[in-house]
């Protein structure tokens, strides 16, 4: 479940802790694998996009392989739409 942005303000805090993590791979990058990597990457995107931060998320897109682009995409898509409703 993903708590409201408006009243917890945790995704600033996410975006702190992937940032660290991503940091931490690039100085030693056995302490997880690459698919752990990618899938950080991808969720910070993802919290960049919560708070608008377009620039910031086509920054960490252009670190994804395609593939992975092109599911963020659908899911921006997709949560466009949800939040629509």
């Amino acid at each position: 479940m993903r708590l409201p942005e408006a009243v917890f303000h945790r995704t600033g805090t996410a975006i702190g802790d992937f940032r660290y993590l991503l940091q931490r791979y690039e100085q030693d990058n056995s302490i997880f694998n690459p698919e752990t990597y990618r899938q950080i990457l991808f969720d910070l995107a993802i919290a960049y996009r919560r708070l608008e931060m377009d620039t910031a998320v086509e920054e960490i897109l252009t670190q994804l392989p395609a593939s992975e682009r092109d599911k963020f995409i659908q899911y921006s898509r997709l949560q466009y739409s949800f939040n629509r409703l």
